[in-house]
């Protein structure tokens, strides 16, 4: 395999491995209303070769009927599961 993805050459395999899980529950407000929600915790790995080269966090915030109402990303490599600087926020709205 040849190319280059998240800035790396590769010359060898590439993987992103995905971990789910629902970690919380409760309301969430939005532009467009209140909504009861489920946290889905989402870790997200990326392996080149057999060295992790980047892990990224995402809380989505779902909802019945709607379906995901926002989500938050956050920064490359971030170690605490309840970080508090965000790459990306995004959320519905009318």
């Amino acid at each position: 395999m040849s190319g280059v993805a998240s800035g790396f050459t590769l010359l060898t395999s590439y993987d992103e491995s995905y971990v789910s899980k629902v970690d919380a529950v409760g309301d969430l407000k939005t532009p467009l209303g209140a909504f009861d929600v489920q946290r889905v915790q989402v870790v997200l790995t990326r392996t080149i070769g057999i060295l992790p080269a980047e892990t990224f966090r995402t809380y989505a915030f779902v909802t019945e009927c709607y379906g995901t109402i926002a989500t938050i990303t956050s920064n490359k490599n971030e170690t605490n599961p309840e970080f508090t600087t965000a790459a990306e926020i995004r959320r519905i709205a009318p």
